[in-house]
């Protein structure tokens, strides 16, 4: 609770009954989840073995047989849950010029199999990997936010 309260994240606004994810009555955004998901990211400490915590799409763990041959392959890192009518996936996905997205899918109440679920998760995953932005610098956002790491701890 500390943790996320130090993510803007206030008490009253999420629910959990225990950190397995395997609880109903668990109460998490999607919002809630990438704004932990951004903190993870930009975390120098914890980055390296969080990412490397996180299936590989076409790889390996739960997404080892997902976005195979398609340009999400080895681009999209996630972590998939799921039980009765409730599928989820949430990670980061790589753009085409190495932009990288947080993102949260959460579906549920579908009466549908979860292959057509999955499916549909998996074709978000492909255009967010697919995603081209013209003015987009990897080396220069990367250089930015060092910068502005940098100048908070000097200041």
């Amino acid at each position: 609770q500390q943790f996320l309260a130090e993510l803007d994240i206030p008490q009253d606004a999420y629910f959990l009954e225990n950190g397995s994810g395997l609880s109903r009555n668990n109460r998490l955004s999607p919002k809630q989840i990438v704004t932990l998901l951004t903190y993870m990211y930009d975390n120098f400490a914890v980055r390296a073995e969080y990412l490397s915590s996180l299936a590989v799409a076409g790889v390996d763990g739960t997404l080892r047989r997902r976005m195979r041959d398609t340009q999400a392959e080895r681009r999209l890192r996630a972590k998939t849950g799921a039980i009765n009518h409730v599928s989820c996936l949430s990670g980061y996905a790589a753009s085409q010029e190495n932009e990288v997205f947080a993102f949260s899918i959460m579906m549920n109440g579908y009466r549908s199999g979860g292959h057509d679920v999955k499916s549909i998760q998996n074709q978000i995953g492909l255009l967010l990997t697919e995603f081209y932005r013209e003015t987009y610098d990897a080396d220069a956002s990367h250089s930015k936010h060092a910068n502005q790491r940098q100048t908070s701890a000097s200041n």
